[in-house]
């Protein structure tokens, strides 16, 4: 139901892309898709929800489910204009024209009874302080005292914002080391993550780029650093693997990416179920993650032609060429779909998959994904 179309009897998943009638081209400025919800700004800056309803997360102040894109009408009475947005599995975040962030759904608490109490999560991505849900968007009061906010991400669980100042802020739930505090400690308000803190006092570095999915995180430096955190059962961190007494591979403090990316300047990343993409300013592509690769490893590709943008989402990766052509590792489609390019060991899409349009960006961390596409 996330991805925004009547659910008929004969079909439940769309495994080409289709068009979403409900926003006309040029129209999306911000999308996020999480495995059970989606949420939309559209240019005018107003913020359209769909999927699943669970704890108020698609801010209609209400549970139900919504199978086609829903202005949000709170925001729209009160004129509220949003930039960016950002969903976790079953939370929300918008950031306001105003540099204000907005949060509405799970705030860690199950209800219905000491059974479901049990199963708990203990703290959720809003950062009001408390843990209750939030069926409209809420503004962060917390935040609004420190510093006007440039970026918002979000992880399952766990939120992340980026100050004008250059302060990195978490709050959430800390179990892995989500929040890159150092600590397995929840944070129902915003804090300062002390490692940037330190980053921009003495060195004067500020963040460029940062993406949450699922446990993780990733943030690029101004210097081209890629630093990550929390969990890294995949190797999605990119920074090697240290076998040790916790169940899960998890990091609690920021660690620099390893190996080619030390010598390398990245400018963008993107983080995906399980694997994580890295473009650095010299049009270099690399990959971490899946259980294969716990350094990040260089994908081939063609000679010519600038990469435009990258993407990660569950159990893939990969790049486009000069907005046209997009290879991939893992399992993006099906093989009618695509044409293996022996000579560099990747899978390039056939065009006529993106209706022979040019490809400006591709998105989705998890099982659902978007693109948009240019005539």
């Amino acid at each position: 139901v996330s991805l925004g179309y009547e659910v008929s009897s004969t079909s439940v998943s769309i495994n080409r892309p289709r068009e979403l009638s409900a926003f006309g081209p040029g129209t999306v400025k911000s999308i996020s898709m999480s495995n059970n919800h989606t949420a939309v700004v559209d240019r005018e800056g107003h913020v359209y929800t769909f999927g699943r309803g669970d704890y108020g997360m698609l801010g209609h102040d209400s549970e139900q489910k919504v199978l086609q894109p829903r202005m949000i009408e709170n925001l729209a009475k009160i004129d509220m204009k949003m930039t960016e947005v950002a969903t976790g599995e079953f939370h929300t975040v918008l950031l306001s024209e105003e540099g204000d962030v907005w949060t509405m759904g799970y705030g860690g608490e199950l209800t219905g009874g000491l059974w479901r109490q049990m199963f708990s999560q203990g703290g959720g991505g809003l950062g009001h302080g408390d843990k209750e849900n939030k069926f409209v968007p809420t503004p962060i009061e917390r935040l609004k005292e420190h510093d006007d906010i440039v970026k918002i991400t979000a992880g399952a669980y766990h939120s992340m914002a980026l100050g004008g100042t250059g302060r990195v802020y978490v709050w959430g739930k800390g179990e892995y080391g989500t929040l890159g505090t150092g600590k397995n400690v929840n944070y129902l308000s915003p804090v300062p993550n002390p490692f940037f803190d330190d980053i921009l006092e003495n060195d004067s570095l500020k963040p460029v780029d940062m993406k949450s999915c699922n446990y993780y995180s990733s943030i690029v430096l101004e210097d081209g650093r890629t630093f990550g955190w929390g969990r890294n059962d995949d190797g999605q961190l990119g920074i090697g693997t240290s076998v040790g007494v916790d169940m899960y591979e998890s990091e609690k403090w920021p660690i620099q990416a390893g190996a080619d990316l030390e010598t390398s300047k990245v400018k963008q990343i993107e983080t995906g179920e399980n694997i994580c993409t890295y473009l650095t300013e010299d049009n270099e592509v690399y990959i971490a993650g899946l259980k294969l690769w716990w350094h990040p490893k260089k994908l081939n590709k063609p000679e010519q032609g600038e990469v435009t943008s990258v993407f990660a989402g569950s159990r893939f990766a990969g790049y486009v060429i000069d907005q046209k052509d997009v290879y991939f590792i893992g399992n993006m489609f099906s093989g009618k779909d695509v044409e293996e390019i022996v000579d560099l060991r990747i899978w390039k899409v056939k065009p006529e998959v993106f209706g022979d349009k040019k490809v400006e960006k591709i998105g989705g961390s998890y099982k659902n994904n978007y693109c948009f596409l240019i005539d």
